[in-house]
Order: structure tokens, then C-alpha cells, then sequence
């Protein structure tokens, strides 16, 4: 009895280190997969912050757009994206109807370095124009200044900075986004074209027009014109229709003047007229 006596008390100890050993192994292993569990939901949490911090709202455009185009929600769609890109460069609703300044290609996002800091006028309207002499070198959404030249040589800048739409050098056409005070500035200046002899409406190109500033616009109607279309209104159409007709001729003579002096041209209208006359000699009886 007193062996087992003796026995026993070591195998007790042994169980009582061995549970201890057990408890503490799993009480390690347990805060072990705790703090695992801690730092993968810290970067999880992290993910989800940097995910929240850089998905942002943006405007991607629709189609190419050209300076001086809208942005409006009919050329742009919203999309939700992850991006690096500040909040503060993007634009957002309050920036739809503001022009561009460059171009932009479709389906790209718009910043707010691309648009002008102006909204789009109430009063801003599209007019026609056949009246001006035209550089032959313009393409469509050029910006051009539209100046007024006297038979003196004196030369004053109508309308600055201006973007050409929908142009037809061949038809000596281009339209003009004009607000109120532009529309009765470009009237008078019609007017006073069409009343003095020899004086013509021409563009000036800008070479690079998002770093070049607008000219000061220099020209101011005569009290003469502005007197004759109040007493008259209808001297505007007049002009207007007067000077269509005389680029018209005078564009007519321009491209007859370059047909002649092309010999390939000249020998082909020549063959051409040979031609004619053989077969209008071969059927006289």
C-alpha cells in the first residue's frame, strides 16, 4: 500500500504537468488563431478603407468631344471606379454644363483642368454664316478671330476666340456660338461691310488656342450703322444677303481662276469639249 502510495504521487504529478502542458497548448493555439484572426481582419479592414477611400464617382464621355462642346448627360455616363485620382480633380454634377477646352476622346473620364471655369450663356445661340472670307486652312472647332477690314487698312478685331462649327469651306459656310451682345456686334459689323465698298469680314486662325489668350476685341459700330438698323431693321437681312451673294461670286471666280491655271484640269475639260463636238458633228446629217 505504501509503494502504491509512493508510485502514486509521481503519476499524478506527470497527469497534472501533462494537462498543463495541454491547456497551455491549446490556450496558445488559441490566441495564436485569435491574433491571426485579429491582423487579417486589420488588413481587411485596411482593403475596405483604401477600397472606400479611392472608389469614386466619375463622368466617362460618350463620343469625342471637341473644344467648345457641352458637357452635358447626353456626351457623358457615370461610373463608379477605383482610382488614385483626387475627388477634388474629377468634375461632378455641378460641372455639367460647362464647355470644354480640349479634346476628348470617347470613353474617357473628364477632369476638371479640361472644362472652362464658365458656364454655357442663357442667351448663347448657333448662327450661320455665309458672309465671311473664310481661311482656307480652318477645320472644324478651330478657334479663329473674326476681324473687319476697311478699304483704308484700317483692321479691328470683331469677335475674339471664337470656335468654328459645322464648317464648309466649299460652300463658304461655318456656324458661330454667339450670345446676345455678340449676335447685334457681328449684325452691325454685316451692316457696315455691306454700306462701305471694298470692306471685307475674314477670320484669323489661333495656332494654339488653349494657351493663346483671347485679342481684345477692337471694334465698335459707327453711329451711322446703329441709327440706320434702328430706323431699319430689316438692313440686316439686306447685308447679310447682299454679302452672300457677292463671296459667292467672288468664290466662284476663285475656283474658276484655279481651274484654268491646273493644265491636267484644263486638258481634261479640253478633251472633254472635243469630244462633244466630234459627236455633235457625227449626227448632223
Amino acid at each position: 500500500m505504501h509503494n502504491i502510495r509512493r508510485m502514486a504521487k509521481p503519476l499524478i504529478s506527470i497527469i497534472i504537468c501533462i494537462i498543463v502542458i495541454i491547456l497551455s497548448f491549446t490556450a496558445s493555439y488559441f490566441l495564436y488563431i485569435k491574433h491571426i484572426k485579429e491582423d487579417y481582419q486589420a488588413e481587411i479592414d485596411k482593403a475596405n478603407q483604401l477600397i472606400n477611400e479611392n472608389s469614386k464617382t466619375i463622368y466617362l464621355t460618350t463620343k469625342d468631344l471637341y473644344p467648345g462642346d457641352v458637357i452635358n448627360d447626353n456626351n457623358t455616363i457615370e461610373a463608379s471606379v477605383f482610382t488614385s485620382i483626387k475627388s477634388e480633380d474629377l468634375i461632378d454634377i455641378n460641372d455639367l454644363g460647362k464647355p470644354i477646352l480640349i479634346n476628348i476622346k470617347g470613353n474617357m473620364p473628364v477632369y476638371k483642368t479640361m472644362l472652362s471655369k464658365n458656364y454655357v450663356e442663357n442667351d448663347l445661340r448657333e448662327e450661320q454664316f455665309e458672309q465671311f472670307f473664310l481661311s482656307v486652312n480652318l477645320m472644324e472647332n478651330d478657334y479663329i478671330d473674326l476681324r473687319i477690314l476697311y478699304p483704308n487698312g484700317e483692321d479691328y478685331i470683331v469677335l475674339s476666340k471664337k470656335s468654328i462649327k459645322d464648317l464648309s469651306l466649299e460652300n463658304n459656310i461655318c456656324f458661330l456660338w454667339l450670345n446676345a451682345q455678340e449676335q447685334l456686334t457681328i449684325s452691325s459689323a454685316i451692316v457696315d461691310c455691306y454700306l462701305n465698298e471694298g470692306t471685307k469680314l475674314y477670320t484669323s486662325k489661333y495656332i494654339e488656342p488653349n494657351i493663346q489668350s483671347a485679342s481684345i476685341t477692337t471694334y465698335s459700330p459707327s453711329l451711322e450703322t446703329m441709327s440706320l438698323i434702328n430706323s431699319n431693321p430689316n438692313i440686316i437681312n439686306i447685308a447679310k444677303e447682299g454679302l452672300s451673294e457677292k463671296i459667292r461670286i467672288e468664290l466662284e471666280s476663285r475656283l474658276y481662276d484655279f481651274y484654268l491655271a491646273d493644265p491636267i484640269l484644263n486638258n481634261e475639260e479640253r478633251n472633254v469639249i472635243n469630244v462633244e463636238e466630234e459627236e455633235e458633228f457625227y449626227y448632223v446629217d
